[in-house]
């Protein structure tokens, strides 16, 4: 699940790497013709609100486009990463918690050394929330 979700993660972040680059390449192109055709609009507004004309349309929303590509593979990759990192952490804390537990003092021979166990709870109180963690070590 871990693993999912880091690949996962990746590869979103990956396309909205490649879909912002992308976004600001097209917005320098726009601007850049929009400055030579409207000089005198350049600072007032920005030349996809609206299009002036209809040879800017194709191309705002390509821009449009990206930008919102861009925006939902971001999301994607943090929802894939924060799944990867809940994952990393609740897997071991399931295990360690509901794993049948094992006495070893009447299972192992009483020259062996007892094994070492680990120990997670929750607390909870007004004041602090969190995990206790003890072993034998």
């Amino acid at each position: 699940m871990t693993a999912a979700g880091l690949v996962t993660g990746v590869v979103a972040l990956g396309i909205s790497i490649d879909a912002s680059n992308s976004a600001a390449t097209t917005q320098a192109n726009i601007l850049a013709q929009w400055g030579k055709e409207f000089p005198q609009l350049v600072k007032v507004q920005g030349p996809c609100n609206p299009p002036p004309n209809n040879a800017y349309w194709k191309t705002c929303n390509e821009y449009v486009n990206l930008r919102d590509r861009r925006n939902v593979s971001r999301t994607v990759s943090y929802v894939a990463f924060g799944g990867a990192f809940l994952a990393a952490v609740a897997i071991p804390i399931v295990y360690f918690t509901t794993a049948k537990r094992v006495n070893t003092a009447d299972e192992a021979p009483k020259h062996k050394a007892r094994r070492a166990s680990v120990d997670v709870v929750p607390l909870a109180s007004p004041d602090f929330q969190g995990l206790a963690l003890s072993g034998r070590f």
